[in-house]
This record gives C-alpha cells, sequence and structure tokens, in this order.
C-alpha cells in the first residue's frame, strides 16, 4: 500500500529489512507484522525496524485524496443556492484498515475497532462496513468539497461508496 513496496515475510523474526537497492537515499512507509512502523531512510538496500518481525512491507510514502464533485442545487444546474448541511456521511469501506476523513471540521481517524473486541497491542484488522460520522456546520458555497479523504498511512482503503444526510435551508 506504498509505491514500490517490497514484501518479505521469514521463519525467524528480524530486525532488519534487505533487498532496498532500489529505494538507497529515500525515505520509506514500513509496515511490520501488519502495523505501522516509524518511517526511515533506506541506507545501502537496508532499514532497521524498532522490533523484530516476520512480515515487512516496505515502499514509498504517497498520499492518497477522495473528494466528490461539486453540489448541484436545482435551478438550471447553477452552484449556488440556499444554505445547507450535512448532517450526517456514510461511508461503506470493504477490507479497510484506515479511514482519514474531513466533514468540514478537520481531519479525523474514523473508528474501525470495537471497543473490547481486539487484543492490545495488535494491528487494526481490515474491515468491511458501513463508518456514519456526524457534522456541525451550515455551508453556503456548493463548490467547496462536502467531505475529503486524505490519509498517507501504508493501510488498505477500499472506498466503495458515501452517502449523505442533508439539511437545505430553504
Amino acid at each position: 500500500f506504498s509505491d514500490s513496496t517490497t514484501v518479505e515475510s521469514t521463519s525467524s523474526p528480524r530486525l532488519a529489512c534487505t533487498g532496498l537497492e532500489h529505494l538507497n537515499g529515500m525515505t520509506v512507509d514500513i509496515v511490520a507484522d501488519g502495523s505501522v512502523a516509524p518511517r526511515d531512510e533506506v541506507i545501502d538496500g537496508e532499514v532497521t525496524l524498532d522490533h523484530a518481525a516476520l512480515e515487512t512491507q516496505v515502499g514509498l510514502p504517497f498520499t492518497v485524496i477522495i473528494e466528490p464533485l461539486p453540489l448541484v442545487q436545482h435551478g438550471g444546474g447553477r452552484a449556488s443556492g440556499p444554505p445547507f448541511r450535512v448532517i450526517s456521511a456514510t461511508f461503506r469501506v470493504t477490507e479497510t484498515k484506515s479511514l482519514r476523513v474531513n466533514l468540514g471540521n478537520g481531519f479525523i481517524d474514523a473508528p474501525l475497532r470495537h471497543i473490547g473486541t481486539y487484543a492490545t497491542g495488535q494491528p487494526t484488522p481490515a474491515r468491511t462496513t458501513d463508518i456514519k460520522l456526524r457534522a456541525l456546520g451550515w455551508q453556503a458555497d456548493a463548490l467547496s468539497s462536502l467531505w475529503r479523504i486524505e490519509q498517507d498511512q501504508p493501510m488498505p482503503l477500499a472506498l466503495l461508496s458515501v452517502s449523505l444526510e442533508l439539511k437545505v435551508n430553504t
């Protein structure tokens, strides 16, 4: 879930990832045994992990950005109209481990864990679910984005759909 990713699995835990000569001098994302590890620079084709791991993924970081087209209200297709607000947004995801969303009040990490169902310290399992988030505030500019996903975590994100509940002040 990074660019130019190298995936390695070993039978015994190790503290270094090797064979990364193609990434020499670059800062990389690291996922060790399903958990995101701190970014590191590749030196002499290798990076050192902060803990021993059996499976690693190492690759170049990038940021995923997803946002909808502007809202078109009735009235000849013009992008202006009465003030409105997003009451809630439901994000349908599949096999997703991380979702960072802005509904107009800044970015939040959507809850993908159920409290009490996973062991502490274990990586977040991939989830297929609907995530409903509440929003605050009115908007008068229909050209501004109603929501935005922006994340740089090297974790899977598969967005299937977004459903909005809107309140329009007529």
